[in-house]
């Protein structure tokens, strides 16, 4: 049985890869696994994970030689024929799913000579294009002109995100986010993420502190500050990226608005004309 799983399946995404597969012969020290992974995936960094299995119990490395699209890896010990479990971690995905996925995986000498050839069913990778955040509600209170408000946020992520990921809240022009405080959050982990603001953009980030599966998110800020001019149908955009800065939720395609509304103010000694002369409630 061979199998190949993406720990983050979507476009733009780095993660683990997991290929299960059977082996016909055995391997000695120092031979080698050639994984062969489509364009457009980067295994600059990429490595063995600890959860990956062998015959032996002993993890293979990372050779030297590995380059471009085939990673090579060799083994730590003589390994008998049987199944293996390689996990490897941090591969960046293409940024498109276009063309065939298959991976080429084969074992050879030190000196690049095959022992085990492909199988004839190659294993495949399945991507998917970017998914798309979710806004459920926004409540501000109060909502006039100028007020220091909380701002309640309800959205729900489509797309698993790792740890030091972000989310990120575009608020409209004229909100003032800079000393924006985390009142409550609820994840889908349970774990509580770190507010910063971006002086430069005004964007708010929200920067997760553990691996986060797609799901609700509740959010609560204190003190925003409103603009000073009414606004009838302001938006907070919302959408998640990788901490290396791909997109990997875009925004809502019709996030609900907010309503920022005018407030009468008297000025001390102001007095309202009598516009009815004392007449109430003279008919025509």
């Amino acid at each position: 049985m061979c199998s190949s799983d993406l720990e983050n399946p979507r476009t733009g995404q780095r993660g683990a890869v997991t290929i299960v597969f059977d082996t016909v012969s055995d391997l000695q020290l120092g031979e080698q696994i050639a994984i062969d992974f489509p364009g457009g995936f980067d295994l600059s960094v990429a490595g063995v994970d600890p959860a990956t299995r062998t015959p032996s119990g002993s993890d293979p490395r990372r050779a030297a030689e590995s380059s471009g699209q085939t990673l090579l890896l060799e083994m730590a010990a003589a390994e008998t024929k049987g199944r293996y479990e390689i996990v490897l971690s941090d591969v960046g995905n293409p940024r498109t799913a276009d063309g065939p996925m298959n991976i080429g995986l084969r074992t050879r000498r030190a000196d690049g000579q095959v022992i085990d050839a492909d199988d004839a069913q190659p294993l495949r990778l399945s991507l998917i294009g970017i998914g798309k955040m979710r806004v459920d509600s926004v409540v501000v209170q109060p909502a006039h002109v100028g007020a220091v408000a909380a701002v309640r946020l309800r959205f729900r992520t489509a797309t698993a995100l790792g740890a030091s990921d972000e989310i990120v809240l575009e608020f409209p022009p004229g909100f003032g986010t800079g000393n924006a405080q985390l009142a409550r959050v609820a994840t889908p982990s349970g774990v509580l993420p770190a507010l910063r603001a971006d002086s430069l953009s005004g964007m708010l980030i929200l920067d997760l502190a553990e691996r986060e599966e797609a799901g609700d998110f509740v959010l609560e800020l204190d003190r925003v500050i409103l603009p000073e001019a009414a606004q009838r149908d302001a938006r907070i955009v919302v959408y998640s990226r990788s901490s290396t800065g791909a997109l990997v939720d875009q925004p809502a395609d019709n996030p609900p608005g907010i309503a920022v509304v005018g407030q009468l103010l008297l000025r001390p000694g102001a007095v309202l004309e009598d516009a009815l002369g004392g007449l109430a409630g003279v008919g025509g």
